[in-house]
């Protein structure tokens, strides 16, 4: 059974994913096997994995999020760190668009590596 704060919003997540990489489908399947872990708040839900480096140390990566931003920044991100240092993460990182790397900067986050890419 899907987490029922996962399942609240997993509208707006279907609605962020592009069809042509990754599927509603996939993620549910990847939330029910446990590879995508959910962070519920009130107004608010975020998904981390974990990605293993050559070396066997691993970050917990930011998947997906929704919800108020607020609640997403001040609250949820906040309980992921704490997490991600009880288990020994090197990084908590998140893979998105610019305007968030605005937002977290006054959290500690910085500019790590960019993406770009063309559509062929």
């Amino acid at each position: 059974m899907l987490d029922p704060a996962y399942l609240r919003y997993r509208d707006d997540f279907a609605e962020t994913l592009d069809p042509r990489t990754h599927t509603i489908e996939w993620l549910d399947a990847q939330v029910f096997a446990g590879f995508i872990r959910v962070w519920p708040a009130h107004d608010a839900c975020l998904l981390t994995s974990i990605r293993q480096f050559p070396t066997g140390a691993f970050e917990v990566h930011v998947e997906i999020a929704a919800g108020n931003r607020e609640t997403l920044v001040g609250n949820v991100i906040k309980r992921v760190e704490v997490w991600a240092q009880e288990i020994g993460a090197l990084f908590v990182t998140i893979s998105s668009r610019e305007g968030w790397a605005r937002v977290m900067k006054s959290h500690g986050y910085e500019m790590h590596q960019a993406e770009i890419r063309k559509e062929v």
